[in-house]
């Protein structure tokens, strides 16, 4: 009875606090969260699941009206998951996957199949509200996978020879395990104990000559083993589809934040990464050896996981030719960037957007993304009718910057892009954006310290030499490899993994955009948008024009060589002033009073002696002033009478200062 009493009291206490309207409000909202649950109960699947009526079986047009979707009204649900504390995670975006259409029976009596991008119309012009939740590429948009298998060659053959070589210079090994892979095959030995690995090492050419190989990689030892590796290319080699690794248990198994697809590593097992764990990634390599490639396995791979809701592209594309299927992604921040005046700005703005998170992080209490966008959420919106001035976006997406081309960049603007790709690479992990960087010329100037260092994730192709192999790496052996693919991957533990990229062709690629663009619109950040069509393209063509006549440049040449003539008569006649003030004058004097190199100081204190001004210079001690104090006066009296400043005239432009490169200069940059 008293347990009774104390709930009638309380609930008493809860309509006078909260009020007697905000509890029907309440009670009406948990009926209607009740009603729909019973409609959701009695939903129809399909024509087989329809219910008997009392006019004979059921059929889709006598319950379509059920069917539809109703338009939403505010329920109970949506009331508990504003209202309440969530302890789980929110739940994912609804996305599926699109399945393709059964098979059916051709006039021919043959089945025919039709995938979900034949089915599509083109140019699809609905609304995005029309087009429904976004669908994630089918696998069905893929080519088969070909009946290719490698050909390894006489493996017990190759393996007598391995051990006969090494027994010439005097090395017992044994062999203890061979590792069929897609390119190359890995012959592991147990050398004798005592045995020095630099040794084995050395004798790389005698054992490719011995294996007769185009080309052998030596890993000694292996990475906590006290084995060797050596890596010899299979004669016929495998050929890895990307479809082969989208259907395999490692790409849909685990999860992943942001999958890499790669390919098979060496002994053929897939290989797939995390973007958001390594956290940046820089893939180089000779021209021809299989960048591009890569870099489309990775976007499509992107494509084929996540929904624009997820992840957002930033894309740069010096070639203009490289990511042109890639112009309709509704996973685009901005348009894809050509010019680097507008790549500049968009790191700029990237490192903005980097700012900006980190302190909204720091404001929920949440160390890095995924912690954001699994938070639990305290919201009373609905019950009291209070709105946030700033409010705190319920997700954030992941952004992913491709750089194709860095080199490009690097020469036309290191300095000022340098500062903001350092920054990107360094903070901007937590806050879910991420850099991928491509270049075919890996050298110090492009692929410089302060960025590399933050960067852990490399991907090396075929090398020209060991000295880039070093640049990429931070070790030799991609100047090994044989090409078409062939890679090495380097993870976040500094682990080195030979591996075959995937191959995915330019059809399989346009099936992909042209999927995802047809099932959703294009969803551009409009005010970044705005700001990168502020900056204004450099044109190869505004810099050949040249129509200024010659009278024009010989006009302009005089003016410049007037105002160095200026510049002289004022420094000289500052130093007069220095003699009558201080009585004393010297290089060394004239190089701290006046701001100026050394050769200006020379040539103003010969000028000085020319003119009888100053003795000459004794072997010790500083120069005789031949000249009293009124003389000097006098002198420096005349020179601001003859004084005359061209930049002064009315019926003269204002002269722009730009000296030849032939012209000497001192070591501060002044004209001499």
């Amino acid at each position: 009875g008293s347990s009774i009493i104390m709930a009638a009291i309380a609930l008493v206490s809860l309509i006078f606090i909260i009020g007697p309207s905000d509890i029907l409000k309440f009670f009406k909202k948990l009926l209607d969260w009740a009603l729909a649950k019973n409609e959701d109960a009695h939903e129809i699947v399909g024509d087989a699941e329809l219910p008997q009526n009392s006019f004979g079986a059921g059929t889709f047009a006598d319950f379509e009206s059920l069917a539809k979707p109703k338009k939403e009204t505010p329920t109970a649900a949506n009331f508990f998951s504003k209202t309440k504390k969530s302890d789980e995670a929110p739940s994912p975006a609804p996305v599926r996957e699109a399945k393709a259409e059964p098979f059916k029976e051709s006039a021919a009596g043959k089945p025919v199949h039709k995938s979900p991008a034949q089915q599509m119309p083109k140019n699809d012009s609905r609304p995005a509200e029309e087009r429904g939740p976004y669908v994630l590429p089918p696998v069905s948009l893929l080519d088969e996978i070909p009946n290719s298998s490698a050909d390894y060659g006489n493996i017990p053959e190759t393996g007598k020879r391995l051990i006969d070589t090494l027994s010439l210079f005097k090395i017992k090994a044994e062999l203890s395990e061979v590792i069929k892979g897609p390119v190359v095959t890995r012959y592991i030995i147990t050398p004798a104990p005592g045995t020095r690995y630099s040794l084995i090492e050395s004798l790389q050419d005698n054992l490719m000559g011995a294996m007769r190989a185009t080309s052998i990689r030596i890993e000694a030892p292996i990475k906590g083993q006290d084995r060797v590796g050596i890596e010899v290319p299979n004669p016929v080699a495998s050929c890895i589809s990307f479809r082969e690794v989208i259907e395999s248990d490692c790409w849909r198994k685990k999860h992943y934040e942001l999958p890499l697809l790669f390919g098979k590593d060496a002994a053929g097992n897939d290989l797939v990464a995390d973007l958001a764990s390594l956290p940046h990634l820089l893939v180089a390599g000779a021209t021809g050896q299989g960048k591009s490639v890569c870099l489309n396995s990775i976007i499509c791979g992107l494509l084929m996981s996540k929904t624009p809701e997820e992840l957002k592209f930033i894309m740069v594309d010096p070639k203009t030719v490289e990511f042109k299927n890639y112009e309709e992604l509704p996973h685009l921040l901005v348009p894809i960037i050509n010019d680097n005046a507008k790549t500049l700005k968009a790191l700029m703005m990237a490192v903005v957007e980097m700012e900006r998170r980190l302190n909204i992080f720091s404001k929920v209490k949440v160390k890095n993304i995924k912690d954001f966008n699994s938070r639990p959420r305290f919201t009373q919106i609905d019950m009291f009718g209070e709105d946030d001035k700033d409010p705190i976006p319920e997700k954030m997406p992941y952004i992913v910057i491709i750089i194709d081309e860095l080199a490009d960049l690097m020469t036309t603007c290191a300095k000022e892009v340098t500062p903001h790709i350092g920054r990107l690479a360094a903070k901007a992990r937590a806050a879910g954006i991420n850099l991928i960087l491509a270049t075919q010329r890996p050298d110090t100037k492009v692929i410089q310290g302060t960025i590399k260092s933050n960067i852990p994730g490399r991907v090396a192709f075929k090398t020209a030499s060991s000295i880039d192999s070093r640049t990429i790496l931070d070790s030799t052996g991609a100047e090994s490899l044989i090409g078409k693919g062939d890679m090495f991957y380097k993870n976040e533990k500094n682990i080195l993994v030979r591996a075959q990229g995937a191959l995915i062709s330019e059809d399989e690629i346009h099936r992909i955009t042209s999927f995802i663009s047809e099932h959703a619109p294009m969803q551009l950040d409009e005010k970044l948008t705005s700001k990168l069509a502020k900056v204004k393209v450099a044109r190869i063509e505004d810099e050949l024009d040249d129509d200024e006549t010659e009278e024009e440049k010989e006009s302009a040449q005089n003016k410049r060589e007037a105002v160095r003539a200026a510049e002289k008569a004022s420094n000289y006649k500052k130093a007069i002033e220095l003699l009558i003030n201080e009585g004393r004058i010297s290089i060394s004097f004239l190089q701290q009073r006046l701001a100026i190199g050394y050769n200006n100081a020379a040539r103003i204190c010969n000028e000085l002696e020319k003119n009888n001004v100053l003795g000459p210079q004794p072997k010790v001690g500083s120069r005789p002033i031949l000249m009293s104090k009124d003389e000097l006066r006098a002198l420096f009296d005349s020179l601001s009478d003859n004084e005359q400043d061209p930049a002064e005239d009315p019926a003269e432009e204002p002269i722009e200062l730009s000296f030849a490169q032939n012209e000497p200069t001192n070591t501060q940059g002044e004209l001499l």
